[in-house]
Formats: C-alpha cells, sequence, structure tokens
C-alpha cells in the first residue's frame, strides 16, 4: 500500500498533488466533476440530493465545490437512518469519526473537497451532507447508493420457439 503523500510539491505548474494508494487528486476531481456542486452551495435543502451511485466493495468519492470559504471550514456529516440525527464524519482536514475507511481530500487553496469511502457496504448507503460552517451554513446533499455486485442477469426458465409465438398471437386475435 502506498503511503499518502499530502501536499507535495510536483513542479506541475503550481499544482500541488494529493495520492489515495497511487490514484492523484488530480485525476479523482476529473473523474467525478459530475457531481460537483456548482459556484454556491444553496443554505436549504432544494430539491433533490446529488446522486452518487457506487458498486459494493469500491471506493465511493463524493465531490462537493466550496468557493471563499473564508476562515470557515467544510464539514461532512450523514444521517442515520434510525434517529435522523446527523453524524459529523469530517472537519477541515481532520476525521471525527471513528471509522478509518472515512477520510477527506483536499489541497490547500482549492474549491474541491473529496469525501472518500473506501470499500463501501451496503450499511454506508444514505444521505450525506457537505457544509460551510458559516453564518447561515451553506449546504449540499448527496444521497448514497451501494449497489450489490452479486447482480446477474434473469435466467430464462422457458425458451420460446417460433410456434409458441404464432399460437399466442392467434390466441390473442381469436378472442
Amino acid at each position: 500500500c502506498a503511503s499518502d503523500e499530502l501536499g507535495k510539491n510536483h513542479n506541475n505548474k503550481g499544482f500541488k498533488s494529493v495520492k489515495m494508494e497511487g490514484v492523484s487528486l488530480l485525476l479523482m476531481i476529473v473523474l467525478t466533476l459530475s457531481y460537483t456542486v456548482g459556484d454556491e452551495l444553496p443554505r436549504e435543502r432544494d430539491g433533490e440530493p446529488n446522486p452518487v451511485y457506487v458498486y459494493e466493495g469500491d471506493d465511493a468519492l463524493i465531490t462537493c465545490v466550496v468557493r471563499d470559504i473564508g476562515n470557515n471550514s467544510v464539514v461532512w456529516k450523514r444521517e442515520e437512518l434510525d434517529t435522523r440525527r446527523w453524524k459529523f464524519l469530517t472537519v477541515g482536514h481532520s476525521r471525527i469519526t471513528l471509522d478509518h475507511r472515512i477520510q477527506v481530500l483536499h489541497d490547500d487553496g482549492g474549491v474541491v473537497w473529496v469525501l472518500a469511502i473506501k470499500n463501501v457496504k451496503h450499511s454506508d448507503s444514505g444521505l450525506y451532507s457537505c457544509e460551510v460552517n458559516s453564518n447561515p451554513v451553506f449546504r449540499s446533499y448527496y444521497k448514497l447508493s451501494v449497489l450489490a455486485t452479486n447482480l446477474q442477469p434473469p435466467q430464462v426458465s422457458h425458451a420460446v420457439s417460433q410456434t409458441d409465438v404464432e399460437d399466442s398471437v392467434e390466441a390473442t386475435a381469436t378472442t
């Protein structure tokens, strides 16, 4: 397992790279831009949460774009299904949860914040939020859906012949 490199300059036009098991943050950003929030996070829950789909056992990357953060922090939370209360996962660069599969990826000075959940389980499905702890609070919601990896196409239990189709059509036409 490669060690994480945080904030190490690689002399590539002033970009810093963050690596998570050999995958650079820049590559993850390019692959996940379709889940970005936009220029500003909304103050209130507006509409449906942004959908994020991942297969069980894969890594989930939930991306949030935050501009002009000032002295505030980005907070990732998850809604607990049984209590409907929000559980803190990360604050800024720090992981708050005891779940070691969770980490936040961010380059200092950048606008992209990624919540990374390694080796997702079906129980990770649910509602997540990216918040800026400003006054008022700005937030965006994401619905993570973990898909089963053992999905198989349906089995055909009876092969349909040309005669069966003709009989079915003929029977339908006479009734």
